[in-house]
Parts: C-alpha cells; sequence; structure tokens
C-alpha cells in the first residue's frame, strides 16, 4: 500500500467507540493549537444582534466580551440558507471560543443543528465546529477525577458531536491543512488514552500523520500537525511520549510554534505556555537532579518568553500568563489517571476549558491558514521532518497507517 493521502472515515472500530464514548470526555484535548489557561475571560461577553445577510461580520476579529449573535429564525428560514449564514454562524462561535462563553454555547449549537438538519447543502465547515464545539464543551470536565468529573448523561451530547460530526465533516475537509490536523490529533488522543494494543497503534499512526503532514499534501506547511502532536504525546503517562513531545516542539525556535494564522494570532503565545508546562511535567516526574534543575530553568524560559511576547503584541490575556504559570508550580506530583491507565492525571492545565480562548483571541473567523500580515520572529525558519520516536512498536510501518478507503481501517488499527 502506497503512503498516499488518506481516506479520513474512522479508523475506530464501531464497538470500541461505543465502550470509549463515556471515556472520552476525559482526554481530548482542546484542539485549537493553543497553551493552558486557568481563568476565563473577564466579564460576561455582551451579545450583538448580528444584521440579517451581513456577511462581513465574518471579517471582524474577536473581540474580548463581545458576542455576535445569529437571530435563530435564519436557522429554520430558507431564504437565510447559505454561504451567508455559514459565515455569520462562524463568527458567532469563533466569539463563545475566544471568550471561553461555554454558558452560552448550547445556544448557538441549537441554531446549527437546526439549520444543518434542514439545509443538506451546507458548508462542511458547520460539522467541523460542531465537533471542535464539543471538545470545547467537554474541557471544562478536563482534569477532574474518574471520568473527568463529566456528567455522563449531559456531556453524552458533545461526545457524539466530537465524534461523529468530525466523521461527517473530514471527507470534505482534506485539503485544509487545520481541519485533517484536528481530525488526527483527536483520534490519536481517543486512541492513545483510552485503548491499548492495537488501539494504541492506531493512536500512534495518527500522531506519525501529524509528524509528516507535509508530504501527505503539497499545499501543506507541516507546522500544524507538528504543533498539535505535542499536545497529545504530553497528555500520556509516560516518560519517552513526553521527551518526544518536548524535542518536536523546536524549542518554540522555529516556525512550529511561530507561524500562525489569522484565526489564530496568539498561537506562539500558546505553544510557549504548553512547552513550558511539559517542561515542569518532567522537572517533576524525574529523578536526575541535573535534568529537573535544568527543566525547571527551561519552565521559567518559555513562560518569560511567552510574558514578553504578550507585551510586545497586546494580549488580550496577558494577565492570565502568570496565573497559568503559578497554577502549574503549584503541582509537585503527577501520575496515572484512575480509570485511563495511560492517561497523565492531573492533566496539563493546557487542556483545560479556557484554553482556545488563548489562541483564537483577537482571531479572524475566515483567517484559516492565512498568514498574519505581521508575522512572529522565525515564522518562516523550516526544519525537516524530525525522526520518529523510537518507542514504535515492533514491526510498525508508517506506511500500514494509511486508511482502507473501503473499511475505514488499517492495518495498525484493526
Amino acid at each position: 500500500m502506497s503512503l498516499s493521502t488518506p481516506s479520513f472515515r474512522d479508523a475506530v472500530p464501531k464497538r470500541r467507540l461505543r465502550v470509549a464514548a463515556l471515556c472520552f470526555a476525559a482526554l481530548l484535548s482542546v484542539a485549537c493549537g493553543g497553551g493552558g489557561g486557568s481563568s476565563s475571560a473577564s466579564g460576561s461577553p455582551q451579545a450583538s444582534e448580528s444584521p440579517e445577510g451581513e456577511a462581513s461580520l465574518a471579517d471582524e476579529r474577536v473581540r474580548v466580551g463581545r458576542i455576535r449573535h445569529v437571530d435563530p429564525d435564519r436557522a429554520i428560514d430558507p431564504d437565510a440558507w447559505g454561504e451567508g449564514l455559514d459565515r455569520d454562524l462562524e463568527a458567532e462561535f469563533w466569539d463563545i471560543i475566544g471568550n471561553s462563553a461555554h454558558d452560552v454555547f448550547d445556544d448557538w449549537r441549537g441554531k446549527v443543528l437546526s439549520y444543518t438538519r434542514r439545509y443538506e447543502d451546507h458548508s462542511p465547515r458547520m460539522d467541523l465546529l460542531l465537533a471542535a464545539g464539543g471538545v470545547f464543551q467537554l474541557s471544562e470536565s478536563f482534569g477532574k477525577p474518574l471520568l473527568g468529573g463529566v456528567g455522563v448523561l449531559g456531556d453524552l451530547q458533545y461526545i457524539n458531536d466530537a465524534i461523529v460530526r468530525m466523521g461527517r465533516a473530514i471527507p470534505e475537509l482534506q485539503s485544509g491543512e487545520a481541519a485533517v490536523t484536528f481530525f488526527h490529533n483527536n483520534r490519536a488522543m481517543l486512541n492513545l488514552l483510552v485503548g491499548a494494543g492495537a488501539s494504541n497503534r492506531s493512536g500512534l499512526c495518527h500522531l506519525e500523520q501529524l509528524r509528516i503532514l507535509e508530504t501527505l499534501n503539497p499545499d501543506f506547511l507541516g507546522t500544524e500537525g507538528r504543533a498539535a502532536a505535542p499536545f497529545t504525546y504530553g497528555m500520556v503517562a509516560r516518560p519517552e511520549y513526553l521527551d518526544y513531545a518536548i524535542d518536536m516542539s523546536e524549542d518554540c525556535d522555529t516556525d512550529i510554534c511561530m507561524w500562525t494564522s489569522k484565526l489564530a494570532p496568539y498561537k506562539p503565545i500558546g505553544e510557549l505556555m504548553m512547552l513550558g508546562e511539559l517542561h515542569w511535567i518532567r522537572s517533576v516526574t524525574t529523578n536526575d537532579p541535573t535534568v529537573k534543575e535544568q527543566s525547571r530553568d527551561k519552565f521559567e524560559e518559555m513562560f518569560a518568553r511567552a510574558e514578553n511576547l504578550g507585551r510586545i503584541r497586546d494580549y488580550p490575556y496577558l494577565d492570565r500568563i502568570g496565573r497559568i504559570k503559578t497554577e502549574i508550580e503549584s503541582r509537585s506530583e503527577y501520575g496515572r489517571h484512575p480509570l485511563l491507565v495511560q492517561a497523565r492525571y492531573p492533566m496539563p492545565v493546557y487542556s483545560n476549558g479556557t484554553n482556545c480562548s488563548n489562541c483564537h483571541i483577537g482571531g479572524k473567523p475566515t483567517g484559516t491558514g492565512e498568514p498574519l500580515d505581521n508575522p512572529y520572529p522565525n515564522h518562516d525558519l523550516r526544519t525537516p521532518i524530525p525522526d520518529p520516536p523510537d518507542f514504535l512498536p515492533p514491526g510498525f510501518d508508517l506506511q500500514d497507517c494509511a486508511l482502507d478507503h473501503d473499511t475505514g481501517e488499517s492495518g495498525e488499527a484493526s
């Protein structure tokens, strides 16, 4: 089987999905490519009505304290359906994300479900946003005991969105680097943190696709995949995974951390905080005093760089950086999750309910893949694809990771 852009039908057998569904909320990382956050946006966001048909609203930036509101009547009015409504609903979605407004998400979700059930020709991005929104809602439960603190019955709708809607969206979005990254990263988490054996191999297959992302499509830069994979590796309670996550981030001195789009203008700051936390975890979990000291120094360095960039870039959540650092420093012990035996516990701060807002505040909803006008230092410093991790299981072959079009499964995932 030649290595090529795979079919994106889910590689996880349905029976395994049914078993894993109740655990899914405890492991999904927010797939926004950002770092952790410990507090929500200050103040209550103020909703503002979106004038009907004014699609240009999607070109306005996400602002602290403002959520644009699409009239729910537009979702059931055939005359309003189409590209303009798609873009206005996306603008409202990113306002919710940028303000960590979990309390109003269900209103948006209800409109989108009503719209997509009625209008078969809706943009596949609506399904993608429903999947991302499911992860966003579940992120409030991360790090809590047992099943992530999930109220299972209340969160089943979000679990379903995160799994099923992503499967519907991705076949139409294979040319989008961010969408492909989201698919592989969340499937990797599902397999690595819930499963074992063949499931664990499937998780590594998905992460390997992220490592070589630019080879799957000549239009891909590869930065999205290599920036996202460390988030997942760092959530697995195995030291070799943690070390590889740190190495893969390339000290946040290359395009892996420093390239970003107008949709996530502060992603480098989130990446620096994520890498800083990974160094902290290593400092806590190592028995080597030299490594412990070096890791603490790198932790301090990453957060100092994040704060410096925040000041230079007028980061709206500048004060949050110090609060995140303090929360991480309060953690003196890490172990394994009581139920998800491969998952780190406590889960990293970078997986919590305000994570997405760290990167997407100030974002342009239509700016996916659009470079910044004022890019970050070293945003164009390209590096070769890194070597695969040395902890891949015996007999692991990257070419076996290409999904079979007919079955939706691979030799590694079966």
